[in-house]
This record gives C-alpha cells, sequence and structure tokens, in this order.
C-alpha cells in the first residue's frame, strides 16, 4: 500500500514528496535511505521552487507537481585544492649610506650636517660613520651622535635615541669643527648595526 504524498511547505519552497522520498528530497539530489521506510531510494529528486506571496491565502493550496526522477547518475564535484600559504619574506639585514654637506663656514671653523638612511629591509639598531679629513681640522662639537678622533680619522656612533632606523628612514647629525671647511671627506661609509 503506498502512502498519499506529503505536502512540505516553507516561506520560499514547496515540495510535494511519496512517503518514501520524504527524507531524502530535503537535500536537493541526495540519494539515502528514507527515515520512515528503511528502503533505498535510488533516484534524485527535482525540487519545484515556488515564489511566497505576500498576501495570505484563504484558498486552499493548488497541488505542487510531483517530483520527477532524474535519470542522470549523481555528479562528484573534484575536492577543492587547498591554497599553498605564502611565504613571508625575511628581511634582509639593515643597511645605511651617509650623504654629508657644509652647512656653514667661517674664517677657522665650520658646520656640517650628515644624513644617515637606511638602506636595508630592516630596522638598525644603530649605526657608525667612518671618515677622514683631508687636513688637520677636528670636531669640536657634536650633537644627535658620539664621536672618536685619532689624527684625521673620525668614527661617528649613533646615539642611544637615533639608533633605529626604520627601513627606508633616517637619522641626521651635526657637528662644528676647527679648520678649513673641507671640500670633500675621505670615506664617509656607515656600517648599521
Amino acid at each position: 500500500m503506498t502512502s498519499p504524498p506529503r505536502r512540505l511547505r516553507s516561506a520560499a519552497l514547496v515540495v510535494t514528496l511519496t512517503a518514501a522520498a520524504t527524507a531524502a528530497a530535503i537535500s536537493t539530489g541526495a540519494t539515502r535511505a528514507p527515515a520512515d521506510t528503511g528502503a533505498a531510494c535510488a533516484a534524485n529528486y527535482t525540487i519545484a521552487w515556488q515564489t511566497p506571496s505576500n498576501t495570505p491565502s484563504t484558498s486552499s493550496p493548488s497541488p505542487s507537481p510531483t517530483p520527477i526522477p532524474s535519470t542522470a547518475s549523481p555528479s562528484t564535484s573534484p575536492a577543492p585544492t587547498p591554497a599553498s600559504p605564502t611565504p613571508t619574506p625575511t628581511p634582509t639585514a639593515a643597511g645605511c649610506q651617509v650623504s654629508w654637506s657644509v652647512t656653514n663656514s667661517w674664517p677657522g671653523g665650520f658646520q656640517l650636517g650628515f644624513t644617515v638612511t637606511n638602506s636595508g629591509k630592516a630596522a638598525t639598531k644603530g649605526w657608525n660613520v667612518i671618515y677622514s679629513w683631508p687636513g688637520t681640522q677636528a670636531i669640536s662639537q657634536i650633537w644627535s651622535a658620539t664621536a672618536t678622533q685619532s689624527g684625521a680619522a673620525v668614527t661617528v656612533t649613533s646615539a642611544g635615541y637615533d639608533g633605529a632606523i626604520a627601513a627606508g628612514g633616517t637619522a641626521t647629525f651635526g657637528l662644528l669643527g676647527t679648520g678649513a671647511a673641507p671640500a670633500s671627506l675621505t670615506g664617509p661609509r656607515c656600517t648599521a648595526r
């Protein structure tokens, strides 16, 4: 004996199913044993969609089409391929460049300005600038760094507060010197740490 068709209604879906297909048709295209018969279901079912009306219905609902078994085999979609993680680039060691200019001069003295640029891809922890005077010049005052001089050789070291320079960033220091303003310096080179 066959059960009469059941009618399931939701806000956007009307499905008419026989008792043997009730559980299988809830999932579109699923084939599994219906919950109330224990028998296998060997067909896919077509679900009929109905747009809900905003006006309440006063008549009995019109019958929906009976599910039509599909003759096509269920298709299996290939499993998605997981995306490979993007490698995180490893920052290269910090590097630096130095430029300088005479910002002022007077008889017997001068002022120099220096700019240290981090040319690497990682922040510096500190830096040194090394150069030599062309003559007998000497440092009389320095700011934003410390300096040691031995003869014409000068080593300037970053101050504690301006040693860390972000990649692409700059730090500046300046000095006053005695003697003639230099037209050139031997060196100057910068090393980052």
